[in-house]
């Protein structure tokens, strides 16, 4: 059976069900469109890959790099995860784990 044929089946019982049923009907519904949506947290949840990349601070930065915090800003131009947003020099988080596997890596 295709999604619109259950759909037209389930709007069909449901305009032939009698006034003193709906209530139970609605909830058996309710129940089962909970266990419905729970099947799609598989398929919606972001992955680490997808989830929004975040900006640290340089003292973050230093930790995660292994560089001093006076480096990272004098080679702010250089480094791939590091950006200037107006006067602030901010790092990507995702952008310094990408360069730590590249520099594993090598």
């Amino acid at each position: 059976m295709t999604t619109p044929e259950i759909l037209d089946a389930l709007d069909r019982l449901i305009a032939e069900s009698k006034p003193e049923d709906r209530p139970a009907l609605v909830v058996a519904l309710a129940a089962r469109l909970a266990t419905l949506g729970a099947g799609l947290t598989s398929i919606t949840a972001p992955t680490p890959a997808e989830a929004p990349d975040e900006n640290l601070d340089a003292q973050e930065a230093a930790k995660r790099t292994g560089m001093s915090v006076s480096y990272l800003y004098k080679h702010t131009k250089a480094l791939p995860f590091a950006a200037k947003v107006g006067r602030r020099t901010v790092f990507s988080a995702r952008g310094i784990d990408r360069w730590r596997a590249r520099k594993i890596g090598a």
